[in-house]
């Protein structure tokens, strides 16, 4: 596929090539959505910051792939969870929000970030990002899943099941005499069992 300039500008600086299309909407601004990525530098870094991007061709991204990725959502550190935002809020740097935007549910595509629409020219040190560096990700884009629904039926059983517990515990077992108080006699009255020689138990 053809690389697009991501922000339509024709200036070429940001360009977004679609590995596989989406079968779901373009995303929209307000949208929650989810998103599983690797991130790379650059493999051959231009000299110059301004001009147009170099052209991704299937030699570069090989080349970039085959160094360290300085981010990605898959891996242990992360838990495998995906990273998801909300379109358009602003947390994220300028030209994810914009790449993001051209792309489809179910979508997975490589963009290449100008500086200027990413980590800019303060970089980030602490993922040995330099300051002005093109940086290339792997992107896929999918919708969060919904929230875990309550099944108030099963709510339901377990309180039946809780309130039969207790009249039983305290109304069936416990024998109420004239003043009101357990009859001593009833198991309730009872002194618990002591720990097992060894062990601190703890309540």
């Amino acid at each position: 596929a053809a690389a697009q300039d991501i922000y339509g500008s024709g200036k070429n600086r940001s360009l977004k090539v679609v590995v596989s299309p989406g079968d779901g909407d373009v995303v929209a601004v307000g949208d929650q959505v989810s998103t599983h990525y690797k991130a790379w530098l650059l493999a051959q870094q231009p000299k110059t910051t301004t001009g147009q991007a170099p052209e991704l061709t299937a030699e570069l991204v090989e080349k970039t792939k085959k160094t360290t990725t300085f981010d990605a959502t898959r891996t242990k550190k992360r838990d495998n969870r995906p990273f998801t935002f909300r379109l358009g809020d602003g947390n994220v740097f300028s030209g994810w929000d914009q790449a993001i935007g051209t792309m489809r549910y179910g979508e997975k595509a490589h963009v290449l970030f100008a500086p200027e629409h990413a980590y800019e020219d303060r970089g980030v040190p602490l993922l040995n990002i330099p300051p002005n560096a093109w940086v290339f990700f792997e992107i896929e884009v999918f919708k969060p899943p919904p929230p875990a629904k309550i099944v108030w039926t099963e709510v339901a059983k377990t309180l039946v099941v809780a309130a039969i517990t207790i009249y039983f515990v305290f109304f069936k077992f416990a024998k109420i005499d004239g003043s009101g108080s357990p009859d001593p006699t009833t198991p309730l009255q009872q002194a618990p069992p002591e720990a097992p020689p060894g062990t601190d138990q703890e309540f």
